[in-house]
């Protein structure tokens, strides 16, 4: 069933793709072309950019680990060491969770002086493909109107309109034997 924790595994790679499109809601445009920024040739991990006109660019990256499937599951649902491995991330408080399938989250995200940090609200959902076990984690931006249990942003923190993520695992054959 799609909405099961993800299965423990031994013995698989795992392609992790992830992406995150920060700041206000996409134009309806056509969107423009992936662009490869920076490949890693230690880990072989690689770096995408998209342009989105005036709005922060879309980031895209992909790579490759050996680990178990729920060690990498477990590792995107513990928010309190979040701030350890993403990238500028502050702080990540749970404000809402059903088991570890799904949730919302206020993320603090750090910005360079001048400028104020930014906050999102972010309703996630993770699922797995029965057939093909693909995990995805897809996080989007939590609209405040009807919603009185939200906290109201810091003063001293940029809320933003909208957000979207997505982390996606697929298992990949183990070249390695």
């Amino acid at each position: 069933h799609p909405t099961q924790p993800p299965a423990r595994t031994l013995g698989w790679r795992w392609l992790l793709l992830a992406a995150a499109l920060p700041g206000t809601a996409a134009l309806a445009q056509p969107e423009s072309p992936w662009l490869l920024r920076h490949t890693d040739p230690d880990t072989g991990t690689q770096v995408w950019l998209r342009d989105r006109g005036d709005q922060v660019p879309a980031f895209r990256a992909s790579t490759r680990v050996a680990a178990r499937l729920s060690s990498l599951a477990a590792l995107l649902l513990d928010s309190e060491r979040m701030p350890a491995w993403v990238y500028r991330t502050r702080s990540v408080q749970q404000l809402q969770r059903d088991g570890v399938q799904q949730g919302v989250s206020l993320v603090v995200t750090a910005m360079p002086w001048p400028l104020d940090d930014r906050e999102s609200v972010v309703a996630w959902r993770m699922t797995q493909a029965a057939k093909t076990r693909v995990v995805t984690l897809s996080g989007q931006g939590v609209e405040p109107a009807g919603q009185p249990w939200l906290p109201e942003p810091a003063p001293d923190r940029v809320r933003m309109p909208s957000f979207a993520s997505q982390w996606v695992f697929a298992p990949v054959a183990d070249s390695a034997g």
